[in-house]
């Protein structure tokens, strides 16, 4: 799963939508339940899973699989 989270994250660098909805699809269910553990609150959950990807989206070009796996 770590190899196709980095390859979806290179393919989402060079703007790729198809995969950015795959790593949401992926990953949101993973995220979310940890936000709202630390916000407590669902709309505020929502709206920092929303930020959290659209940072994703923004430096997906930044990321550096030798400091470690979108887990």
């Amino acid at each position: 799963m770590a190899a196709e989270g980095a390859e979806l994250i290179r393919k989402i660098a060079a703007g790729d939508t198809a995969a950015f909805a795959r790593f949401y699809d992926r990953y949101a269910p993973l995220v979310y339940p940890l936000i709202l553990r630390i916000v407590r609150e669902p709309a505020e959950a929502a709206d920092v899973i929303q930020e959290v990807f659209w940072e994703t989206w923004q430096r997906a070009g930044d990321y550096d699989p030798a400091r470690g796996t979108p887990e």
